[in-house]
Parts: structure tokens; C-alpha cells; sequence
């Protein structure tokens, strides 16, 4: 079942899914060039960009606010994957742990056809954290079996300032790691 669901992602066999900044960069961007600027310019623009090229596209990557700001998005014909996060400039600085959603979506679930979550990480940081974000992200690929939906994990790589490497050598030891 799952195998079915991954391939309703893809179109040709090829996964490219339209993934539009989620947040506050975003709206910091638009609020720069619109000086009277209002929560509805942000979701008009992604509304823009999403109607645009939802017809080239394999799949569409929401964010929770933006696929409720407007009925429009539940009718289109394209496989939806919903963010399974909080804001990325919302996140924990000291350990870069990601919030959960917190708005209860799971609710809705059922609406998506795949859960993208993401997670910074670095193999070097202090085992404590690294144990509490390979927690939540077995949590979240918990969600995902209980709803029987693919999960997309995203890891990002950071330099963590606590981890006992300069940044040269993190550098350095970085392409191997990807």
C-alpha cells in the first residue's frame, strides 16, 4: 500500500514536487516590497505560484495555514504532502530541534498523500540531542505508519558551535557525510 502511495508522488516515475518557502522568510520578503503589507499578500503570492504551476508539477508541499487559507487547494488535481512542522525559523536555536505542528492536523491527514518532516542534524553534536530528535523523528514515522502514509524526511546539515569541531574541519568532514 505504502509502495502505491509513493508512486501517486511521482509522474514518469520522477519525483518534482513544488515546495514554496513555508514562512516567516517569506513573509519578511514580501513585507520589504509591500509597505502596507498583510497576512493575504502572503498567501496571494503562494496562491499565485501554486495555481501557476500545479499542472507541471508531481506533487505540491503545503504548509498547514496555506492549505486552509483556501478551499481551492483541496480540489486540485495533484498529489498534496503536508509539512509535518512549526515554522523553521521556529525551532529550538540552542539545540535546532523542530517543533511540531500546533494546530492539530492530523485531523486532516487523510487529505495528503505523503508527510514531509524536517530535522537539522549533525552526527557530532552532544549524543542528549541527537537522541531527543532521532526520538521525534521516529514519533513522526510513527504518525505515519498509524495513517498509513510515506514519509519524506528532510535532514539538514548544520555546524553546531557545541560539537568539538572548528568550522574548518567541520567543513571538511561535511562531504562525507552527505
Amino acid at each position: 500500500m505504502i509502495t502505491s502511495r509513493i508512486q501517486d508522488l511521482l509522474d514518469k516515475n520522477k519525483f518534482f514536487s513544488l515546495a514554496i518557502d513555508q514562512g516567516t522568510s517569506l513573509k519578511n520578503l514580501i513585507r520589504e516590497k509591500k509597505k502596507d503589507f498583510k497576512e493575504n499578500d502572503y498567501f496571494y503570492f503562494k496562491k499565485q505560484v501554486i495555481l501557476n504551476l500545479s499542472s507541471e508539477v508531481s506533487s505540491i508541499l503545503f504548509d498547514y495555514d496555506t492549505f486552509q487559507s483556501d478551499e481551492i487547494y483541496h480540489k486540485l488535481n495533484v498529489p498534496k504532502i503536508i509539512a509535518y512542522e512549526d515554522d523553521a525559523y521556529n525551532i529550538d536555536d540552542i539545540d535546532k530541534i523542530t517543533n511540531l505542528p500546533k494546530k492539530n492536523i492530523d485531523q486532516h491527514i487523510d487529505k495528503f498523500s505523503a508527510i514531509k518532516f524536517f530535522m537539522y542534524f549533525n552526527p557530532d553534536s552532544m549524543t542528549e540531542i541527537n537522541n531527543k530528535k532521532i526520538d521525534l523523528v521516529l514519533n513522526v514515522s510513527a504518525i505515519c505508519k498509524k495513517f498509513n502514509i510515506p514519509f519524506l524526511f528532510e535532514p539538514l546539515l548544520y555546524y553546531d558551535l557545541n560539537s568539538g569541531l572548528s568550522y574548518e574541519e567541520f567543513c571538511k568532514k561535511k562531504t562525507s557525510i552527505y
